[in-house]
């Protein structure tokens, strides 16, 4: 018995007559997969950012709950609908709103076109603008009125045309906006409810070691909370101090840009996010504006309260948020975040060095299951015992330093 069981423990997992089935099986689970990832591919973004969400409001979610005594489905429920008022209803409205607007606004210049002719696109009472236009080519290229009709016609006609199509074409991305809104907020409520178990869920097809795998979870909540927060937070404060300091600067020397403080001020909150531009791109243009227009004073006090104030309260307000976050190296984060911009849009901001550093992190883990915790175990022990072998010729050394020096001293 003891010789079979031997046998049994040192025969090998994958039997020779179980390779081909294997790779049979493997070759449908991926085929499955492939098929599997096509089919949530245009789902993925509305998933991914309400698992990022979800991780977000979870501690909040725990005290909801305990709130309600316990009830996590009611108190799901409630996160989810505080979600959408917040932030969705006013976006889906604006959205709505603006893109009815523009189609109202630019609908009828094709209609115009095709009804009454481009000749009446330059009329004067009708399109003041376009007159306008063909009378400066006119002037300014020496052309006769016949060219510089057609010119002008072109042009319109062109512009009216591209901008009719992208309007309609915005339209209908409305329709997978909707989509994936609706798929965002039932991730949310089910992240929020069955979070466990599906990492539970997870754990259980995972290949990785147990530890592996809380790591990584752990250091994709942590880069999430910091990213997200540390980056929100320092672009609002950043913006709220430029406005405010901008306030000051109009209401003390009157440069005459007052009208544009809350604009410049939502501008400091976007640049600020994007890394080697930041809030000082927004007021460094500004101050240039200023002299530009002879307003030196001014000018000279923004340059000062920029990069002061503002500017300098991104590294303060940085170190307090992420200082229990994995840091990334500047230039990686500003890879991640513009190589987010192009792919993604403005949530790759986010999303850019997210996927960034759980990369790095998923990389250690593949080094530690590749090297083995044996093999650095035995790396760690062989480092102690040179040091210690090297503590003691240290010692011997100066033991023999020492009686040479007692010898040399008995002679004298």
């Amino acid at each position: 018995m003891p010789e079979s069981s031997a046998s049994d423990s040192s025969s090998p997992i994958i039997k020779p007559g179980n390779v081909l089935p294997l790779l049979i099986l493997l070759g449908v689970a991926v085929g499955f997969g492939v098929m599997f990832y096509q089919v949530i591919k245009p789902l993925l973004l509305p998933l991914f950012l309400a698992a990022v969400l979800a991780l977000l409001i979870d501690p909040l979610y725990d005290w909801v709950t305990f709130k309600m005594q316990g009830r996590r489905r009611l108190a799901a429920l409630t996160m989810t609908f505080a979600i959408v008022m917040i932030i969705l209803g006013p976006l889906v409205t604006a959205i709505i709103i603006g893109a009815s607007e523009l189609y109202q606004a630019l609908g009828d210049i094709p209609r115009e076109i095709q009804q009454d002719g481009v000749e009446q696109l330059l009329d004067p009472e009708k399109h003041p603008t376009i007159a306008g236009f063909v009378t400066w080519l006119q002037e300014r290229f020496s052309l006769d009125l016949d060219q510089a009709r057609t010119l002008a016609i072109r042009a319109v006609q062109g512009f009216g045309d591209r901008i009719y199509g992208q309007t309609m074409g915005f339209l209908g991305d409305i329709v997978g906006f909707v989509v994936g809104s609706v798929m965002f907020v039932l991730a949310v409520y089910f992240f929020l409810v069955d979070g466990r178990k599906l990492i539970a869920f997870w754990e259980e097809l995972t290949p990785m070691q147990p530890e592996h795998d809380r790591v990584l979870r752990e250091e994709f909540a942590k880069v999430c909370r910091g990213v997200v927060w540390g980056t929100l937070i320092s672009a609002i404060a950043q913006g709220l101090l430029f406005g405010f300091g901008f306030l000051l600067i109009n209401l003390l020397f009157h440069p005459g840009l007052g009208a544009w403080i809350i604009l410049l001020s939502l501008a400091t909150v976007f640049f600020s996010m994007i890394p080697f531009l930041g809030a000082a791109s927004v007021w460094v243009v500004v101050s240039a504006v200023m002299i530009y227009q002879g307003s030196y004073v001014s000018a000279a006090c923004l340059i000062v309260y920029g990069a002061t104030v503002v500017s300098s309260s991104d590294n303060i307000i940085r170190v307090w948020v992420l200082k229990d976050t994995v840091q990334l190296h500047p230039l990686l984060l500003f890879v991640c975040v513009i190589g987010g911009l192009q792919v993604i849009g403005f949530l790759g901001m986010f999303i850019g060095p997210i996927i960034g550093a759980v990369l790095f992190a998923l990389l250690r883990i593949l080094k530690l299951e590749l090297i083995g915790p044996g093999v650095e175990a035995h790396a760690e022990a062989e480092a102690l015992e040179e040091a210690q072998r090297e503590a003691e010729e240290k010692a011997e050394a100066q033991e023999k330093e020492s009686q040479e020096v007692q010898e040399q001293e008995e002679k004298e």
